[in-house]
Parts: structure tokens; C-alpha cells; sequence
């Protein structure tokens, strides 16, 4: 399974750090909250607008957004 982990180092929006760490839109990121693909400290994300900051960790399970109709593609 494939996972991106994301250190916040900074307060702000959950969507931003996705938009900033994984270099996505906005609506890519949302996108990954509401497919379930985003762990906040281990548990499961459920709105793009909750606020983060240090010492949290983001992770991306990209297998849960894979999708061959989905715009989303990660280098």
C-alpha cells in the first residue's frame, strides 16, 4: 500500500497541507478527504477544513484514491 506522510509544520487547513505536501488543487484535495484517503494522526479525516499544525502527521493512503476516470496523478 502506498502512503505519503506529511509533517505539518505550520497551522493551517488540512486541504492546504495536502495542496502544498502533495503538490495538488484544492479540489484534488478535498477530493482525498471525502474518498476517505486521508489519516490525520491515524485516524481517518472527515473535513478538508479541519485545522492542523506541529506536531501532526498527514498520511495519504493513495491506493484508496486510485482510480483509472480520476484526475489526480502524483509524480
Amino acid at each position: 500500500m502506498k502512503r505519503r506522510v506529511l509533517n505539518v509544520e505550520k497551522a493551517s487547513r488540512l486541504e492546504a497541507v495536502l495542496r502544498e505536501g502533495l503538490s495538488v488543487s484544492r479540489d484534488e484535495a478535498l477530493a482525498l478527504v471525502t474518498r476517505g484517503a486521508v489519516y490525520l494522526d491515524g485516524k481517518r479525516a472527515k473535513d478538508a477544513a479541519t485545522r492542523v499544525g506541529p506536531p501532526q502527521k498527514v498520511t495519504v493512503v493513495l491506493e484508496a484514491y486510485a482510480n483509472p476516470d480520476a484526475p489526480l496523478t502524483l509524480a
